[in-house]
């Protein structure tokens, strides 16, 4: 792990759900809603938080616990979501400070979600993030999803840059494996992290308590 040193980097692909948007809340309450209709008994709080930053069919056989029913698991979580994004899912209050400074230093911004691409583009639109990012990848993009480092590939091959020249940044343990797969530096993203503990077992290059230690980090252009 890499601490108190600044970094040369060229782009930074950052995921969207829990690392620029605060969407835990929405998450809980739709696996919560969706598990309680299809199998009438609420997930524990343990069940649902290993679910956190898994592409949704991969989350809803984690609630399924071997039931099956993914299918109408991942319908009546649609459902509620789509009812409840607008109020549930909000930038975290340094986010678009945080970009702004970025592209004044030069730096290029991806977007890296497996989130599906319809509310992926729904989501950024409503939360005014549209026109921050060079490209916006979700999960219809990638060859793999995260954790799979070929969830990079379409962002590399657009900005024509090698993975040493990329920094990911993300909430989850799926980021980091992405970006050590494929290369590129990681960085873990606490503030918005769910399990902090396993995050910081993945040995990311960096820790970022805030969004401001990753200007702090990056040296000046």
């Amino acid at each position: 792990m890499i601490q108190n040193a600044t970094f040369h980097c060229q782009a930074i692909a950052f995921d969207l759900d829990g690392t620029l948007v605060d969407t835990t809340s929405l998450h809980v309450a739709a696996t919560r809603a969706a598990a309680e209709q299809v199998f009438a008994v609420v997930p524990t709080d343990a069940l649902v938080i290993q679910s956190l930053g898994h592409p949704l069919p991969e989350s809803m056989a984690i609630i399924s616990a071997g039931r099956g029913e993914v299918v109408a698991l991942m319908r009546a979580y649609l459902e509620y979501y789509a009812l409840h994004e607008a109020e549930g899912a909000r930038c975290f209050p340094p986010t678009n400070k945080l970009l702004a400074a970025l592209r004044a230093r030069g730096i290029r911004l991806a977007l890296l979600s497996n989130k599906l691409r319809a509310w992926g583009i729904a989501e950024i639109e409503h939360l005014g993030l549209s026109d921050a990012f060079e490209i916006a990848v979700f999960a219809e993009d990638m060859p793999a999803p995260k954790p799979s480092g070929l969830a990079l590939r379409p962002i590399l091959q657009h900005m024509g840059l090698a993975a040493r020249d990329c920094l990911v940044i993300g909430d989850s343990v799926g980021d980091i494996a992405c970006a050590k797969e494929a290369g590129a530096s990681s960085g873990a993203a606490l503030w918005g992290a769910a399990d902090v503990a396993s995050l910081r077992a993945c040995h990311p290059d960096f820790l970022f308590p805030t969004m401001d230690a990753i200007l702090e980090m990056l040296a000046p252009q």
